[in-house]
């Protein structure tokens, strides 16, 4: 069968299951164009080759790392199709090395400004003319507060239950959802006050009768299901960069070490297991090292003659 039906057959797949092709597509093309320059036909290709045309693509200086792992993410799954096909008897994807991807911030993680805007605005949970708006408006501001004193993943938030918050002490036993290993968060005065409000006094009120009462916000789930698309539409009325829950994590590993913080510590509160990846927060913007020339270089205040 000829290769070039082949690739037609399987982006068909793709898209009769739902899947894009778009990114598949240009992967095969790339990947075709290899193939005809070396003269080899699919079939016969080995990891040897996958790595060589994995490390083209990288020297090239055309595609970002995270580009070309994408690229040979989607030859992976395309052997692994053929596999299945039984058009061809190993996948050379599978094994071939691979850089590791590199780690990045996400874009729109607010200033230490932006977020005090953002929490603020979130405290005017009063304003909606309905119950239930109302409901949802105050578990959006105590999640906010919650993540952003914490350093918490969404996920985690999610599966707290009464019996891992401790106001007393003002600290959350939390269980990692990537290590499965249990840690302690701990909390600021303010996110512990709200907290402690929530629980005297405010629970019954906002977990009904048709939620599991055995987790603090009454789901596993109420935070993925409507949080992000709430904090979207808040941020896009208060002309903010739009961000999702997860930004929360994010700006309490970059704010505490802007404001000093030793970055070990950092690395104990956000749960890491190694140092190397709560070193991304080391990365500076460019607008930080403007303001900070501005502010900071002797001459910044030298009148011109």
């Amino acid at each position: 069968m000829e290769f070039s039906q082949i690739v037609s057959e399987y982006l068909a797949y793709l898209v009769i299951t739902g899947h894009t092709a778009v990114n598949a597509k240009t992967a095969l093309t790339l990947f075709t164009a290899f193939l005809e320059e070396v003269q080899l036909s699919y079939i016969y290709v080995r990891v040897t080759h996958a790595e060589h045309f994995q490390e083209r693509l990288l020297a090239s200086g055309s595609y970002a790392k995270a580009t070309v792992l994408n690229i040979v993410g989607c030859l992976f799954s395309f052997y692994d199709y053929l596999l299945k096909r039984h058009l061809v008897t190993s996948n050379p994807f599978a094994v071939a090395y691979r850089p590791k991807r590199p780690k990045a911030l996400p874009r729109n993680i607010l200033t230490k400004e932006q977020t005090q805007t953002l929490l603020t605005a979130l405290t005017a949970f009063n304003a909606d003319d309905t119950v239930n708006g109302r409901r949802m408006r105050y578990k959006a501001h105590l999640i906010s507060e919650l993540m952003y004193a914490s350093g918490l993943r969404r996920g985690e938030v999610c599966r707290l239950k009464l019996e891992d918050v401790d106001t007393e002490r003002a600290t959350l036993r939390v269980k990692d959802t990537k290590s499965n290993k249990e840690r302690t968060a701990f909390l600021n005065d303010y996110c512990r006050q709200i907290l402690s409000l929530y629980l005297s006094k405010v629970r019954p009120y906002i977990v009904t009768e048709r939620q599991n009462k055995e987790f603090l916000f009454g789901s596993l789930t109420n935070v993925g299901s409507w949080f992000n698309e709430f904090l979207l539409q808040t941020t896009k009325s208060l002309e903010l960069p739009g961000v999702t829950a997860h930004s929360f994590r994010h700006s309490f590993g970059v704010h505490l070490l802007a404001n000093g913080c030793d970055i070990r510590f950092i690395k104990e509160m956000l749960g890491h297991s190694s140092l190397h990846t709560t070193q991304i927060y080391t990365r500076v913007d460019k607008h930080d090292l403007s303001r900070i020339i501005d502010e900071c270089h002797p001459r910044t205040t030298v009148q011109t003659p």
